[in-house]
């Protein structure tokens, strides 16, 4: 009868209009429902020759158009929302990069060093253990520097820093001060005998011969370490 025909006419009309709704951020599929479900809706109520029905059908397809441009105007900005985000944190994850990270060598920087020390003192507090801070300054690196050029110098650090990554560990941290001195946060076994045998570690790979442009280069590094909460309380001593 009529009254079914209404009911029918009605819940199809709602349905398309929610999905076109639930589906808002997956334009294609939101499209093809609409598409699908408003072809069979015009062409089963234009089947039945009612005025009133083929008006009902056409007005669905005027709010489904409608509904589609609202719903690609959505969607063009929450994509342009997301790809603006990820934007912002690549450029967030930059920025922090070029703020904890030295040009140069790729070590950490002084300031991350001291965030690093800070928090492994806190940790050393909490847990009640001990942690020893190195410091290694490079020996003969000015006459090479001065001999060969910055050029040659700049090169050598970055060898440098990747002889010293080579001990680095979740126990060993290793930073770049600036110039050619280098610190270290060490956890874990920070006995005497194990931080002299790991000092002469570090310097025995310092003393291997340096090759720079097929020119070897020979220099030397001197090594100190202070140990918290024995020798020193604060990250400044």
């Amino acid at each position: 009868d009529a009254y079914t025909q209404a009911q029918v006419a009605f819940f199809m009309g709602i349905t398309v209009i929610v999905c076109i709704f639930c589906m808002m951020h997956l334009q294609s599929a939101a499209l093809i429902t609409a598409v699908i479900v408003n072809t069979a809706f015009v062409i089963f109520f234009a089947s039945t020759h009612n005025i009133t029905f083929i008006a009902t059908a056409a007005s669905i397809v005027l709010v489904s158009i409608g509904m589609l441009i609202i719903l690609r105007h959505q969607y063009r900005d929450f994509t342009s929302l997301v790809n603006a985000q990820f934007k912002t944190e690549q450029l967030s994850n930059a920025n922090l990069m070029l703020a904890n990270r030295d040009s140069l060598t790729g070590l950490p920087n002084r300031r991350y060093f001291f965030q690093t020390l800070d928090t492994a003192m806190n940790e050393a507090l909490l847990q009640r253990s001990g942690l020893a801070v190195g410091v290694l300054d490079l020996d003969g690196f000015k006459p090479v520097n001065d001999l060969y050029g910055h050029s040659v110098g700049d090169r050598l650090l970055m060898l440098v820093a990747e002889r010293l990554t080579t001990a680095a560990s979740d126990t060993v941290h290793v930073s770049r001060l600036g110039g050619d001195e280098f610190a270290l946060v060490i956890k874990g076994d920070i006995s005497n005998e194990a931080l002299l045998m790991f000092g002469k570690h570090l310097c025995t790979l310092m003393h291997e011969s340096f090759e720079l442009s097929e020119i070897p280069i020979q220099i030397g590094a001197t090594l100190g370490f202070a140990t918290f909460p024995a020798t020193a309380d604060m990250p400044p001593n």
